[in-house]
């Protein structure tokens, strides 16, 4: 077969589903091979920094990197650098096929040849390209094996355009009978030192990251917090990992977290970290600090972020379910204490942190015009069904999700990881991956003009996803530290906008533009009813501020 063949026929074996790039000279042959194929598919997007956001999202909804991202040489994979960066940030498992310059023009300074290799070595897990044309397969094999194994994250491969060209007798493996399927077990000793800790707490609080998703654990989480009586903190942006709306709930850890997962995490006598690696938002720049007596264990699938910033008195190098899977019986037979949450002590002051913080972050004008955006984020999670994906983007709106936007289910709330311009290719990529979910693009006005060409990809590809557009005519998340750490001294952060809700009409979707706090929801029916990909360009006060980049939560 072709090396270009070869590299389709590798792709479809590793299930699949979809390419998204754009068609450049150097994937033309890969197009071709995927010409009369009926089960994968090929999505064009209208930049490739988009591509590389889209096939992030579908991996994290399906939790398997079933798009990839391909583009052309240095002109088209250069802009896939943010898409990358952020899968890097959050640990997805996205594979990206870049072709590169004919190998024999290779160092030559060749047309849109850069080292492709090194650009993205450090935004991915495995970076590397094909050294020659008839082991295509292996490398691709190599490069879904990377991104899956251990923590996920994203791998690139390099395809001189040659190669694809050639004639090539090559072997298709399954993966079935190559790849590992089996998680990694916890020691027994290090398991028994954890349960001997964890029984005797009588303020047990477990940290969850997305190592729990991604072991598919959450409803055992939910089985240890209620056998411990623990509270659960989830780390930053990762608020699916446990169900908000639980008794033991204490909600986001960090940047713009919650009160209560201060105050828990301050009272813990004993702490079972689960899939998160304590990164500098989840403990607000490591000024986070356990109590001086608590004992910390750490379960991670990653052995270099265990103990990584914050000394751990039980490492654990284990998949999150496999060890929760063991840890439950043992701690069923140890555990005491009264059966209702409500009536253990340490509950009851959880219960008391989660009104306090309530009355903390009641909005105080909600009726007000322009509108409150704490109003807009909780009229959407009323609004919407609870298995509802909402695709978050980077900025000062975000933050109002933490309070007002409860997670419940595993894959549902997806984040950018900082990089503006994903919530809406991220959220084409969700429904592509769950069709029957309602799917929200949460974005602001400045990551919104980013890829908002992707609405004309939205509409092609028949993906009805609702944006709504916290639209305040400011770079809000600069402003806020302009304003409190700058004396006021603005520069680059006001902007004018055209109306969205109009641009959206050019695009054949369907547009609103919101102003009156009580239209919101009526607003989200209509742009869900109508079956076209839609944009409701609400208009926020700017004057607003969530002031969590400039106030610390650990205090």
């Amino acid at each position: 077969m072709l090396g270009s063949e070869s590299l389709v026929a590798s792709l479809k074996a590793e299930g699949v589903r979809y390419v998204a790039g754009i068609p450049a000279d150097g994937v033309v042959e890969i197009l071709d091979a995927m010409y009369d194929s009926d089960d994968i598919d090929f999505l064009l997007v209208r930049h490739e920094q988009s591509a590389a956001h889209l096939a992030d999202a579908y991996s994290r909804v399906s939790r398997a990197p079933k798009c990839v991202c391909l583009t052309s040489r240095a002109a088209g994979a250069t802009n896939t650098a943010i898409g990358m960066a952020s899968a890097y940030h959050c640990g997805s498992p996205l594979v990206s096929i870049t072709t590169q310059v004919n190998s024999k023009t290779i160092g030559r300074f060749a047309f849109e040849e850069v080292d492709l290799v090194e650009l993205f070595r450090p935004l991915s897990k495995w970076s590397a390209q094909v050294n020659r044309p008839e082991r295509i397969p292996e490398f691709v094999r190599a490069a879904f094996r990377h991104a899956m194994a251990g923590a996920p994250g994203p791998a690139h491969l390099a395809v001189p355009s040659d190669y694809l060209k050639e004639q090539i007798d090559a072997e298709i493996y399954q993966p079935s009978r190559y790849r590992t399927t089996s998680a990694a077990r916890p020691l027994a000793e290090k398991l028994q030192e954890a349960v001997k800790i964890l029984s005797k707490a009588s303020s047990p609080v477990i940290i969850a990251g997305d190592g729990v998703n991604w072991s598919n654990a959450q409803g055992q989480l939910v089985k240890l917090a209620e056998l411990l009586g623990a509270p659960v903190v989830t780390a930053w942006f990762r608020k699916d990992a446990f169900p908000e709306d639980h008794v033991l709930s204490a909600g986001m850890m960090g940047l713009g977290g919650v009160d209560t997962s201060r105050e828990v995490i301050k009272e813990a006598d004993a702490v079972l970290v689960m899939g998160c690696e304590l990164s500098d938002l989840s403990t607000d720049r490591y000024k986070m600090r356990f109590a001086p007596d608590a004992k910390v264990i750490q379960v991670d699938i990653d052995p270099y972020v265990i103990g990584k910033m914050y000394q751990v008195d039980v490492p654990m190098v284990a998949d999150c379910g496999e060890t929760l899977k063991e840890m439950i019986p043992q701690l069923q037979k140890t555990a005491a204490g009264p059966r209702v949450l409500e009536r253990r002590p340490n509950v009851k002051s959880l219960l008391r942190h989660k009104e306090e913080w309530k009355a903390k972050v009641a909005i105080r004008n909600p009726d007000g015009i322009p509108i409150e955006p704490g109003r807009v984020v909780k009229e959407m999670r009323q609004f919407l069904k609870r298995d509802a994906i909402i695709t978050i983007d980077s900025g000062n709106f975000s933050y109002w999700t933490v309070p007002f936007f409860d997670a419940y289910l595993p894959g549902t709330y997806i984040c950018s990881g900082g990089f503006m311009g994903f919530a809406l290719p991220g959220a084409i990529g969700a429904k592509l991956a769950r069709p029957g979910a309602q799917v929200v693009g949460f974005v602001g006005d400045g990551g919104f003009m980013m890829t908002l060409q992707e609405l004309e990809t939205a509409t092609r590809l028949k993906t009805p996803v609702v944006m709504v557009v916290m639209n305040d005519f400011q770079m809000a998340n600069i402003k806020v530290r302009q304003t409190h750490l700058y004396s006021g001294r603005y520069i680059g952060v006001d902007v004018t906008n055209p109306d969205f809700a109009k641009l959206a009409e050019t695009f054949n979707c369907y547009g609103e533009r919101v102003e009156r706090p009580e239209d919101i929801r009526p607003a989200l029916g209509r742009a869900f009813r109508d079956g076209r990909p839609a944009v409701l360009d609400v208009i926020i006060n700017p004057k607003t501020e969530h002031k969590s980049i400039v106030e610390p939560w650990w205090t």
